[in-house]
């Protein structure tokens, strides 16, 4: 009787390993994965890796390449894709198109090499053209202002591309790098209204109003009862009226 047991209970535990193997690729998310070199073979280290849409060219969501020159891109429906590697000083490299078939594939594109543009090595070249995505020390600055991507969006359209933000529009969250309890800040400081609120905030103002999106994944120390998870800080190009409330540069 009991060796009888043992043989069920055995059974049954490979029945759910075999469940659980089976569903486990179709719970996990798609990522896109590679590098991002110079043509000596050198890690090109912070440059800007976009995600495009191969159907209408629009921009779908987009990282900054880590210092030994990798990425990876999550969050993503399944699709036609190109990959645009991007930094100053740099010609623009577009990938060939490719295709995720599914929310659980793993997609490992070529290694992107780029060259450099002595065109683009002029001092006043430097200073006019920004980047979408700038790494500062505590911070992912996201340049909104005269972004060609921004054009007709709202500020959360370009929150919900910006790296690491996922916007959960139907719950009324944000999470910056998985993490929940965000703050959301204008022009560096405290907007005292609830995320939800700040959601529907972003979803009515234009893109054109917004200079640049801060991501702050490690706040300073005077907002850690409140924030920790991170800081969000929107600022804006001029001075606006947001219900009653004054919001100025």
């Amino acid at each position: 009787m009991k060796n009888l047991y043992n043989k069920r209970s055995s059974r049954i535990n490979l029945l759910l390993f075999l469940i659980i193997s089976f569903f486990y690729p179709v719970i996990s998310s798609a990522q896109i994965q590679g590098t991002v070199h110079d043509t000596n073979n050198q890690p090109l280290a912070f440059a800007n890796v976009i995600l495009i849409n191969q159907k209408d060219s629009s921009l779908v969501t987009g990282v900054m390449v880590s210092d030994v020159g990798t990425f990876s891109i999550p969050n993503f429906k399944p699709g036609k894709y190109l990959i645009k590697a991007t930094m100053i000083g740099y010609k623009a490299r577009v990938s060939q198109p490719f295709e995720i078939k599914s929310s659980s594939e793993h997609f490992h594109v070529n290694p992107i090499v780029v060259e450099e543009d002595s065109k683009l090595l002029n001092s006043v070249d430097v200073l006019a053209k920004r980047p979408i995505y700038e790494q500062k020390i505590d911070r992912i600055v996201v340049n909104v202002e005269n972004s060609i991507t921004s054009s007709g969006s709202t500020a959360l359209q370009v929150l919900e591309k910006s790296p690491g933000v996922i916007v959960n529009r139907q719950d009324k969250s944000l999470s910056l790098s998985g993490k929940e309890g965000v703050m959301v800040m204008i022009n560096g400081k405290e907007s005292r209204m609830p995320v939800a609120a700040a959601i529907e905030m972003l979803n009515g103002m234009s893109a054109e109003n917004v200079q640049k999106i801060e991501l702050i994944t490690t706040p300073p120390a005077k907002y850690e009862a409140e924030g920790n998870a991170g800081i969000i800080n929107i600022v804006l190009k001029k001075t606006m009226i947001l219900g009653r409330m004054e919001i100025t540069l």
